[in-house]
Order: C-alpha cells, then sequence, then structure tokens
C-alpha cells in the first residue's frame, strides 16, 4: 500500500465538525489510526463598547478571544459506588456546555490526564465539575461534585506577561468557605502561557479530590482594539464557517475619529455574508440602518473579497465597517497567522496498529503532525508497536488545500530517532461537507446537529446490530461470505415460508384473483374461503387503516386462542394488535415510566431492546442476575436485595420484566418459578411484562411453556383480580419466523379502565398496526385444523422445522461443550445459544491494549477467522470477569456440523495463542 492510497473516512457528528481518517502507511508502515475533530466556530457579530473606567480602560466583552483548556488530570480517594470499587468520569457545565471525560473502570484513584475546552462568555460564570460512577443497567451514580470561578485567572490573562520569567507565581488563590479549593491554587507564567493548577474537594460525599489544570488558550488577532479620543472600541472579527477570518474595524467615512459621545452611544446592525444576505444580521446591542449609496474604500485583496456594508449610528453621523488593515495607532495588532484562518483543527491520535518494529524488543514510537511551520507532537508510548496515545493536538488551518502531514518515528536516546512511517492528512472534503449555508442555520445550531439531538436518544445502545454486525456488513461488501447468526431471523437463515398463510395473504394483497375463473386451480379452497373471511373484516382492504387496537374480528381471534392455551376466557377489548412484540412492549414502557427515577426490573442477561427502550423512555434499568449454574434460573433472595438496593437509590420499581423462554439464555421457566414470580410481584406491587415472543419454540418436553397469565389465574383470589400483567407475542418466531411481516399482540391483565383508555389514545396516534401483520396474527393464533384441505401440509411443516431446530439446538449445544474453554447450557427454548467462553489472562491483557472488551475481541476474531457473525455478552449484561457470546441455533441444518467444527479450529487456535499452553480441557453440563 502506499501513500497515494490513504483513504479518508469522513463523519460528521457535531455542529463544529468531526472527520475520522484511516491513514495507510507506506508499504513497510502498515496503518495508523486518527481522529480529526474540527472545531469551527459560528459566525459572531459584537462591537461593544467600553465602559468608563478610571483607573483602568478594560473592555467589559461577552466574547472572549480564547477557549478555557480544562486539564482533569486524576481524582483521588474517591468514593466507592460498587463492590468492586466504582467507573468514575468526570463532567463539566459552562452556560449550556457539557464536555466529559473518559471512564476508568474500577478504581478510586483514577488518572484521567484529559483536555476538555469550554468557550467563556462571562468570566464572573463559575464552571460546575460533577463526578459519575457509570453503570450498565442503571442510572450512573453520583460521586460529588464542585463548582470554581475562572476570575483570577481571566484578569491575569488581561495582563502584559511577556517580560515575566517562565515559571513565576503570578497570582495564589486561596482555600474560603465559598469555593470548593482543598488547597492554595497557585496561577504560574509558564512557556509562554498562563496555567492555573487546582485541587477542588468534592461536595456531597465523604470523601474525594478532583485535580485540575486550567489553560487560557488565546486566539490573538480576532480582536481590535481602536483608540478613540483615549477611549477603546474592541471589534470582534466574525469567524464564519470555512470563510476567511475578516478584521473588522470602524471609523467616520472621513477616516476621522468620532467623538468620545458618539462612539459610546454607538449602535450597528451588520450586514456581511459570502455573498448576500437578505437581511442584516443584527448584533445584540444593534439599532442601525446602512447608509444607501456610499462608496465603499479601496479594500486588502482576499480569495473572497468581503461585502462593504457601510452604516450610521443613531446620531445620524455615517460610520463604516470595513475590511482594512488596522489604521495607526492601534494598540494590538493582528497575529499574521490569523490573518485569513479558517478555524482550529482538533487532531485526537487516538492509537497505531502493527507498527514497524525498529528495536529489539519492538519500538518506542510517537507522532508528529505538520502544518506549514507549525510542528506538534505526541508522547513516545515504550516498548509497543500497537500504542495507544488518545492525545489532541490543536493546529491552526489557513490554508483549505494544504495536507497535514504525519509522521511516526521511534524515540531513540543515543541515537537519532529512527522514521518509523508517514501519510498524509487530505482536508479538501472536510472542508466541502462543513461549509454550511448560514441560511440553513438558526440561533447559531443545525436542528439536527449531534449535540442538538434528545440525550436519550444518545444513551440508546443496540448490541444486536452494534460494531459486530457493521464490522460483518462491512466485510460481505468486500467479497467475504458471512454468517449472521446476531439476529433472530429464520428466513433470512433459510427457514422456508409456511404455505397456507403465504397463500392467504397472497389472495388478500391481490382479492382481484377470487374472481379469477381459474382460482380454484391454484389456492385450496380453506385458503380461498380464509382470505375472503379476512376481507370482509377489513373492507378497505389492506391499503386501509384499521381500528387502532387492531381489526376487531381478528382480536376476537386472538381472545380465543389465549382460552384454548390457557382454559381461562380473554377480552377481546384488552387485546391491542401491534407491528411486532417490540412495538407492544416500547408502548407499555412508556406508559409505565415517568421520569428517571422509574425503575425497571430486567433480566440480565437480557434482550437488549429493553435497556435501549428505557434509556430512550427516560427510565432507570435495575438488572437482576440470573444464575447461570442453575440452568439461567432465578435467585429470589438475590432479586430482592436488588429491589430493595435500587429503593434506597431513591430508584421507584414500577414494573419487572421476565422473558419466557429466554432470550438470550434458552432456557424455559417452570411453573413454581412462575407462581414465585407473581408472588414476587403481588408483595412489591410491581407490573409484570411477560415476553412470551418464543412459546412455539421449545425443545424438551419434560418443560413445557406455560403461560404467566395461566399460572396467574390457577393461583386464584386475590393475586388473579390485583396482579398487573401484560403479555407479548409475535409472528416473528416459533415455526412462523415471518420477521418482516411484523405482526404481534399484547393483553393486559387487571389495568384500570382509564389506564387502558389512555394507552388506546396513545395507539391512536399510530393511527393503526400494519394490516398484512394483523391478518398473518390471525393465522397463527387459528391455523388450519384437522378436516381442512391444507391441514396436512401445514402441520408436517411446520412439525419439520420444530424437529429440526430441536436438532440444531443439540447440535450447536454438544458442539460448544466439545471446545477448550468453552461451557453452554442446553437451548430448552427459544432459537439461541448462550455459550461462557473462559477468556485466558493474556487474551483479556490483549483486548484493554485494543481497546475493546475481551468479549468483542474474541467475537471480532472470530468473525475475521470464519466468517461467523455473533454478538459478544457484554451486548446483553453478564456478571463482572464473566464472558459469553450469543449465536442463533437457525443455520441450515445441513451446514450445522461445519459451522460448528469451523468454530472448534478458530477455538483452538485463539486458546493456543493465548493461553500460553496446547491441549486443554472440555467443559459440559449436560
Amino acid at each position: 500500500m502506499n501513500d497515494a492510497s490513504n483513504s479518508n473516512k469522513m463523519n460528521q457528528s457535531n455542529r463544529q465538525g468531526v472527520l475520522s481518517f484511516s491513514l495507510h502507511f507506506s508499504s513497510f508502515f502498515p496503518l495508523i489510526l486518527v481522529l480529526v475533530y474540527v472545531r469551527i466556530r459560528k459566525a459572531k457579530y459584537q462591537l461593544t463598547e467600553e465602559k468608563e473606567r478610571q483607573d483602568q480602560g478594560i473592555a467589559e466583552m461577552s466574547d472572549l478571544p480564547g477557549f478555557l483548556s480544562v486539564r482533569v488530570l486524576r481524582g483521588v480517594n474517591l468514593v466507592s459506588r460498587d463492590a468492586t470499587g466504582s467507573d468514575p468520569y468526570v463532567v463539566l457545565h459552562l452556560d449550556h456546555q457539557k464536555v466529559k471525560t473518559g471512564v476508568m473502570k474500577k478504581t478510586v484513584n483514577p488518572v484521567w490526564n484529559e483536555e476538555l475546552t469550554l468557550a467563556v462568555k462571562d468570566p464572573a460564570t463559575p464552571i460546575k465539575l460533577e463526578v459519575f460512577d457509570k453503570d450498565t443497567f442503571s442510572k450512573d451514580d453520583r460521586m460529588g461534585d464542585a463548582e470554581f470561578d475562572i476570575e483570577a485567572l481571566m484578569q491575569i490573562v488581561k495582563m502584559d506577561l511577556e517580560d515575566i520569567r517562565s515559571g513565576t507565581v503570578v497570582r495564589t488563590v486561596r482555600p474560603g468557605r465559598q469555593c470548593c479549593l482543598a488547597d492554595e491554587s497557585n496561577i504560574i507564567w509558564e512557556n509562554g502561557q498562563i496555567v492555573q493548577d487546582m485541587l477542588l474537594k468534592l461536595r456531597n460525599v465523604e470523601t474525594g479530590v478532583v485535580h485540575l489544570q486550567l489553560k487560557w488558550v488565546k486566539i490573538t488577532g480576532m480582536i481590535s482594539q481602536l483608540g478613540v479620543n483615549g477611549r477603546n472600541l474592541f471589534l470582534v472579527e466574525p469567524i464564519r464557517d470555512f470563510d476567511f477570518l475578516r478584521p473588522i474595524f470602524i471609523g467616520p467615512v472621513d477616516s476621522r475619529p468620532p467623538p468620545p459621545a458618539v462612539a459610546l452611544r454607538l449602535r450597528l446592525a451588520v450586514a456581511a455574508d459570502r455573498q448576500s444576505l437578505p437581511a442584516a444580521v443584527p448584533l445584540p446591542i444593534a439599532k442601525a440602518s446602512a447608509v444607501r449609496g456610499a462608496v465603499p474604500k479601496s479594500t486588502t485583496p482576499y480569495r473572497k473579497p468581503p461585502r462593504i456594508v457601510y452604516f450610521k449610528s443613531k446620531t445620524l453621523e455615517p460610520y463604516h465597517l470595513h475590511s482594512s488593515p488596522p489604521p495607526q495607532g492601534t494598540k494590538q495588532q493582528l497575529n499574521p497567522i490569523m490573518d485569513g484562518l479558517v478555524g482550529l483543527l482538533k487532531v485526537r491520535v487516538v492509537r497505531g496498529i502493527n507498527l514497524a518494529y525498529r528495536d529489539a524488543r519492538g519500538s518506542d514510537p510517537y507522532v508528529v503532525l505538520r502544518l506549514g511551520k507549525q510542528k506538534l507532537k505526541t508522547s513516545v508510548k515504550k516498548r509497543s508497536v500497537n500504542p495507544i496515545w488518545h492525545e489532541e493536538l490543536t493546529l491552526s488551518i489557513t490554508n483549505r488545500t494544504a495536507p497535514i502531514k504525519l509522521e511516526v518515528f521511534d524515540k531513540d536516546t543515543f541515537s537519532r530517532d529512527d522514521p518509523m512511517g508517514d501519510a498524509e492528512i487530505d482536508l479538501e472534503p472536510l472542508m466541502e461537507v462543513l461549509n454550511l449555508d448560514p441560511e440553513n442555520i438558526r440561533n447559531g445550531t443545525i436542528p439536527l446537529d449531534y449535540e442538538e439531538l434528545n440525550e436519550n436518544v444518545k444513551k440508546v445502545q443496540y448490541a444486536v446490530r452494534g460494531e459486530l454486525y457493521l464490522r460483518a456488513s462491512e466485510l460481505q461488501k468486500e467479497g467475504k461470505k458471512i454468517i449472521f447468526t446476531n439476529v433472530g431471523n429464520p428466513h433470512a437463515l433459510g427457514q422456508k415460508p409456511l404455505t397456507f398463510p403465504r397463500q392467504v395473504v397472497a389472495l388478500c394483497q391481490a382479492p382481484f384473483l377470487l374472481d379469477d375463473p381459474n382460482v380454484g386451480l391454484i389456492f385450496p379452497a380453506d385458503a380461498i374461503a380464509r382470505a375472503k373471511h379476512y376481507l370482509s373484516m377489513a373492507p378497505g382492504g389492506l391499503g386501509a387503516y384499521s381500528d387502532s387496537r387492531g381489526i376487531p374480528g381478528v382480536r376476537k381471534e386472538v381472545a380465543e386462542f389465549i382460552q384454548r392455551r390457557d382454559g381461562y376466557p380473554s377480552d377481546p377489548e384488552l387485546i391491542y394488535l401491534t407491528d411486532g412484540a417490540s412495538k407492544g412492549v416500547m408502548q407499555m414502557l412508556n406508559t409505565i415510566i415517568r421520569n428517571e427515577r422509574d425503575g425497571i426490573l430486567v433480566p440480565v442477561p437480557q434482550y437488549p431492546l429493553y435497556s435501549a427502550a428505557i434509556s430512550l423512555f427516560g427510565g432507570s434499568l435495575v438488572p437482576y442476575y440470573l444464575e447461570e449454574e442453575a440452568n439461567w434460573g432465578l435467585d429470589f433472595v438475590n432479586l430482592r436485595q436488588t429491589v430493595q438496593s435500587a429503593r434506597s437509590k431513591g430508584i421507584t420499581v414500577r414494573a419487572m420484566v421476565i422473558i419466557n423462554p429466554g432470550n438470550p439464555t434458552g432456557q424455559c421457566l417452570s411453573e413454581g418459578s412462575i407462581k414465585e414470580l407473581l408472588s414476587f410481584c403481588f408483595q412489591e406491587n410491581l407490573v409484570l411484562l411477560a415476553d412470551e415472543v418464543y412459546q412455539q419454540n421449545i425443545y424438551q418436553d419434560e418443560r413445557p411453556f406455560i403461560s404467566a397469565r395461566k399460572v396467574l389465574f390457577d393461583m386464584g383470589p386475590p393475586m388473579s383480580r390485583e396482579v398487573q400483567l401484560v403479555s407479548f407475542h409475535t409472528v416473528s418466531k416459533g415455526y412462523w419466523g415471518e420477521c418482516g411481516q411484523r405482526g404481534g399482540y399484547f393483553e393486559m391483565t387487571n389495568l384500570p379502565p382509564k389506564t387502558v383508555d389512555e394507552i388506546y389514545k396513545v395507539a391512536s396516534i399510530a393511527l393503526s398496526p400494519n394490516v398484512p401483520g394483523q391478518i398473518f396474527m390471525g393465522l397463527m393464533v387459528n391455523p388450519p385444523k384437522p378436516g381442512d384441505i391444507s391441514y396436512l401440509k401445514f402441520a408436517a411443516e411446520s412439525k419439520a422445522i420444530l424437529e429440526s431446530l430441536r436438532r440444531r439446538a443439540r447440535l450447536m449445544t454438544d458442539g460448544f461443550n466439545s471446545c477448550r474453554n468453552v461451557v453452554c447450557n442446553f437451548t430448552e427454548g427459544a432459537m439461541y445459544s448462550f455459550p461462557q467462553i473462559r477468556l485466558p489472562q493474556r487474551a483479556i491483557d490483549a483486548a484493554n491494549r485494543a481497546g475493546k472488551a475481551a468479549d468483542v475481541f474474541y467475537c471480532l476474531k472470530l468473525l475475521e477467522a470464519t466468517g461467523i457473525s455473533t454478538v459478544p455478552g457484554s451486548g446483553f449484561g453478564q456478571k463482572e470477569g464473566v464472558f459469553h457470546l450469543r449465536t442463533t441455533i437457525l443455520p441450515a441444518e445441513e451446514d450445522m456440523p461445519a459451522i460448528m467444527s469451523s468454530f472448534k479450529k478458530f477455538n483452538d487456535s485463539f486458546m493456543d495463542e493465548y493461553d500460553g499452553y496446547g491441549g486443554g480441557s472440555s467443559y459440559s453440563r449436560m
């Protein structure tokens, strides 16, 4: 690979821009990854007046010419929020800005050493610091907070310190009752920068100190200061998206300075866009109109000459803003680097992969960036060819087309540093994407920019289609054969659809076929009769909306199915048809969750729908762990402790989820376990959400499926009248596997009528569930019966699918249990195997070096080697230090031996590489 083949990957993810590069080194330097963050400030036009002061002429500016860099160094003796410590991270708040560090795992003495940048508008506004403990399945716990102000720092910023020796302590800020300083804080002039170190004592906790280092990053040239009869006018240059900075000055048309009284009363409006703004962009204090017909003065040439706009003040004396060098007498000259500045480019050097060896034991690499006369470099990483830097370097961009040169060197103590490769970063695509038209920007933000999104949306994670799935899709595009076992999608893996339901829906979709005299030659009579039956329920056909709850006739069929299954009557008015069970689950969670203090008990390992939906609706997930050693059974002692712990943190636990048969764990709950669950919900006053979508997928006759509803009614009053229960089912699973048809339902038991009315109101917003999916649901709960023409074929097809799934479940379980360091419970139901992978410590260490969770690391290696796309157990939740993966049992039965052989071959190779010895033991629970 050569430099010409360098590829750039772009991802604009916030209002200021993000560019992600994959840089391919020259032939002997494989790869280095760099994330480039671009911070381009929105257009700001502001002319502020100096308020007269007796002793000094310091302007009161609403926008300061620079940014505050806050380096979060470390935490000391933070509080422990979990049994194994805490996973702390820091959040800084200033005005509407919110920035945060990364998460440090399992430590109360974290070392972050991360730099966060804030734009400061008012130096008097304190900055709030908060520390949180990261939790995967519940709201992050608070670990204390503090506030600090920067007024002292900003006073020093305004001083002229050029002649002071580096290292001089300019000022010392001492602790006081009104501040959170834990010790004296020194402001130091160091190497041309003003630096303040501070230790902050955290409030509202027993212990904890955070060490910060503040720096003021000054952008010289942004403010021109003109002397006007002994007074000062401060004029802020406009910074527009990828327009050149244009120095703006003010003076009378005849170039004489205005009298002081006029200068102090000046109020301007500004119009200065690239071509022609339909209206002037007003300053916050602007109240003036342009002077028409005036002749502009000559201007300094620019690549895009700015429009010269004339103005007049409220005193009717004409003034103009013009782009030209500052007049004589200006107290501060423009920095040449700012003349034509496009913006600041932040380059985060994340890591290197497979760098060249330059010494016997590896290399000591560091990265250098060059742009014009600017040269920046990272720290040195010792003895590594896969270094992780996570360091941010900032460049001033003055030329949109000039590439950035990236070089990697091996640090040598007693000789010249050895080159390890180079590459160039092309910025032109970035400039094109981020060169936004101001007319499309309102209030200085992009409406659907990442930073402006609903925070709950950004919190949502869904591992089933996460990193592994995306990588598998990339490999597939490159021509690699991929076996997608990450999603329970039967037809995508070769399961043939049942004939009868497809015949019925085909006739419903094309009702004119029913009038064809030859229709009986193609379709059986019972399929024709059933199609006419459903069309009579939907007078507008499949293209018309139905009742928001679903077609009444189909809901009646669902109620009859439930009565046959459970032996107790069901009310169609309490059954709602939905676009798959997932929509029903989300509708109920949205109804239950009122705020972030409302908690939902979810089994872990869990199906990520629940954690994602709870995050989306702003609630708190309360995980309860299933016991793998008891075939993923329930531990009611731990369950009660979980509820008590959540309530002690102020969480109101309102509902409990069960998945039966389990996803991803594949267990079937016994009748006794379901009774205990219902009793628990009765005692704790919880709604039970029973996810029973896999009730047809049963592979052990001694453990049949029993619905929560049947057990509840078998238990009798008072529980059968008081426990609130919502049950879910779908056509996507079982031997139907019609995932794409999106048919499902939920049934409500013991919910108050007014609550049902509110649920109906919300369902009405979506108008109606899709009608073909409703018909599939009707066919699933009312299939051909003995004596019907299609019965024998339907029974044979469904039996063949279930028996094959049963055999595949056994093949996969036995295959996993024959592998070294792998153990797997038998899949009693559902569509998945969830083996535990006992990863060697060397593999865990390698995963940490690669910045991956250990099971993600394993699954990525598996994908690259075999093409088998799985889901890491961390996506479902698992106990600390235990690793799993989930795979479906859906690949074709004839392919299963080859798949398991491929897995075993990979696993043996992986364990040989990381376990440090050959051979190994095999684990089995069967």
